[in-house]
């Protein structure tokens, strides 16, 4: 028979036991999915600092890794067709979005959507892509501050479920 002191002990031990297997495998699981990296960028291709003075052309890079089993098939067009974009001030409020995003957003609304780029990408298990976003290109920096931008993709050969980046935090000196 157990002592009356040894089972709130061992009931806690298979308690915390049970937590660590199933936090460990929902890390797993989020291991296999396919994901999306926020990064700065100074240029288009090479990571840099997440600070940029006002009126400069902001630019991050947006690094797709299938960490699934099997080959991934997407294409890149327009960033603004391809990824929904959350961008946010300091104050948690979104920020207003370029006359270029809404015209975009209505051409697609409207089936006349025309493409600039066409890039078919097939990615294997274990590979990357890398896409440039020019923010400034899409969003209102016109005040000098901090800025959160997370990004947003669907990849319906994988599944319904949307893909979302980290959060990223962007500074605009003056």
């Amino acid at each position: 028979m157990l002592s009356t002191r040894l089972w709130p002990r061992r009931v806690l031990t298979a308690l915390i036991a049970t937590w660590v297997l199933l936090a460990s495998s929902a890390h797993a699981a989020r291991a296999r999915q396919f994901s999306l990296e926020l990064i700065p960028a100074n240029d288009s291709y090479l990571p840099g600092v997440a600070e940029w003075k006002l009126d400069a052309t902001i630019r991050v890079l947006v690094v797709m890794t299938n960490n699934t089993k099997r080959e991934v098939d997407f294409s890149l067009t327009d960033p603004g067709a391809d990824y929904v974009m959350e961008v946010r001030d300091a104050s948690g409020r979104p920020v207003p979005e370029s006359e270029h995003l809404r015209e975009l957003k209505k051409s697609a609304g409207s089936g006349e959507f025309i493409l600039f780029r066409r890039i078919s990408i097939r990615l294997k298990p274990g590979q990357q892509q890398r896409d440039s976003i020019e923010l400034s290109h899409f969003y209102d920096f016109t005040a000098p501050g901090q800025y959160t931008v997370r990004i947003l993709r669907k990849f319906p050969q994988m599944s319904k479920r949307v893909v979302r980046s980290n959060r990223l935090v962007l500074t605009i000196s003056p």
